[in-house]
């Protein structure tokens, strides 16, 4: 058989349709869901985020992340963390929301995540306090083993 005009154009919108119509099924398989419920309101507040990152590097700090067998441990630096007010510490999965943890932080220099607590994956490490009336706010991301 030739392929002419008359044929190649009905064959190339026929593959066309079946493309078109296998993307829409991709899309409708994909999880969309948005980091937050409050994606909005989040996003109005992140200059606090942005005045805490820059409070943090400030010190001229890091936090460590040291992973163990039984757990991981964050190391919060001890100047950071005079006149402790308020805290957070949440462990975010970008590909899971089900897997998120938030965790209580009393103020100590280390805080302590059983290793039963997490899944192997790709976690982003969320840490807000405040200390002495500033704002502080560190993010990592880490893949936990």
């Amino acid at each position: 058989m030739k392929l002419n005009w008359g044929n190649g154009i009905p064959i190339f919108f026929s593959l066309f349709v079946v493309f078109i119509l296998f993307m829409v099924y991709k899309s409708t398989t994909v999880n969309h869901d948005l980091v937050s419920d409050n994606y909005y309101l989040d996003e109005l507040k992140y200059q606090d985020v942005i005045d805490g990152m820059n409070n943090f590097n400030a010190t001229g700090s890091r936090l460590g992340i040291d992973q163990k067998e039984n757990g991981i441990i964050l190391s919060i630096p001890e100047k950071t963390l005079k006149g402790f007010d308020s805290e957070s510490v949440i462990l975010q999965r970008p590909s899971n929301q089900n897997l998120d943890l938030s965790l209580p932080w009393n103020g100590k220099k280390e805080v302590f995540i059983a290793s039963d607590q997490l899944v192997a994956g790709k976690y982003k490490f969320i840490l807000n306090w405040t200390s002495a009336g500033l704002p502080f706010h560190v993010q990592r991301d880490y893949f936990v083993e």
